[in-house]
């Protein structure tokens, strides 16, 4: 009986320094049925001033549960181009303050959190994720 769909509006953020979302380029979509949420969408970079750090994209239609067990809550997918330095992959994961985190790949078991630095003007992110509200 709880069935929705919209858009919604992403930023880009940083750790340090700052990212500005191209406003052509930062308006996804959502499916929400029960508490699972689908979310997708293309945003675009449009300015930068030295990001650095973990690279966040805010602005979920929906707060993300808390659950015990993170593994459980949260499938993602994010594709990036036009980088400004490469890097091996993605991985993504939530905080509990509504932020998807946004990693790199550096081998077999380490995690990239700088990809903010990786970003430049014209950096393009795609994502498509579900996770689960409260």
């Amino acid at each position: 009986d709880d069935y929705e769909e919209g858009t919604w509006t992403a930023a880009l953020t940083s750790a340090t320094g700052s990212l500005v979302t191209d406003t052509s380029y930062d308006t996804g979509a959502y499916s929400k049925i029960g508490r699972v949420v689908h979310i997708q969408g293309y945003f675009k970079i449009s300015g930068s001033t030295s990001p650095g750090g973990d690279l966040y994209i805010i602005g979920l239609p929906f707060t993300p549960g808390t659950f015990t067990d993170s593994a459980h809550q949260i499938s993602a997918s994010v594709f990036a181009r036009d980088l400004a330095t490469a890097t091996t992959g993605y991985v993504a994961g939530f905080l509990s303050d509504s932020r998807l985190y946004i990693r790199g790949g550096l081998g077999t078991t380490a995690l990239d959190t700088g990809m903010a630095s990786r970003l430049d003007t014209g950096t393009q992110i795609y994502i498509s994720c579900t996770y689960m509200t409260s």
